[in-house]
């Protein structure tokens, strides 16, 4: 037998063993995603509840076993209904899971705190609130007029259009 690992799995309190692939594992070891365990998932509910100190890192790790949770569901069904589904290749499943682990990376600190929910927050009167803790050279605005998920971009070019 090898000495090599054959895998490698991260011990999660909800989910229990998450088997990262050693690409996955390489993303995990960045120092953009090791920032996030910096960062508190649910911002300062820890002073109301002492147990709520998950970090947007555990978050991501939970994210990771739940999106394979979800290939393997839509893989199952593909194989019940070929006809009716659409399956989940590999190399689609590869994207999935790297883009569940990626997707808090842009994360500040209190960042859900200082969401504009309500509208409240102008941006240059041109009655769109600003993502919070985005960068502004990334252009992403929230449009009130859109879907409540909805972001534009706010470019000279696309308002014209409006």
């Amino acid at each position: 037998m090898s000495s090599a690992k054959r895998f490698s799995v991260l011990r999660d309190p909800v989910h229990g063993d998450v088997y990262p692939t050693h690409e996955e594992l390489s993303v995990l070891d960045t120092p953009e995603m090791q920032r996030l365990r910096g960062i508190k998932q649910l911002g300062t509910a820890f002073l109301v509840y002492p147990g709520a100190v998950h970090t947007r890192f555990d978050h991501s790790i939970g994210v990771l076993h739940m999106t394979q949770k979800m290939i393997e569901a839509v893989n199952r069904n593909f194989e019940l209904q070929p006809r009716d589904t659409l399956g989940i290749s590999e190399r689609e499943a590869r994207v999935l899971r790297i883009a569940a682990l990626v997707h808090d990376v842009t994360h500040i600190p209190f960042g859900h705190h200082i969401e504009d929910q309500a509208g409240r927050l102008m941006a240059g009167g041109r009655g769109r609130t600003t993502v919070c803790g985005v960068d502004p050279r990334h252009g992403c605005w929230l449009d009130p007029d859109d879907e409540p998920s909805g972001i534009v971009d706010p470019s000279p070019e696309r308002a014209a259009k409006k």
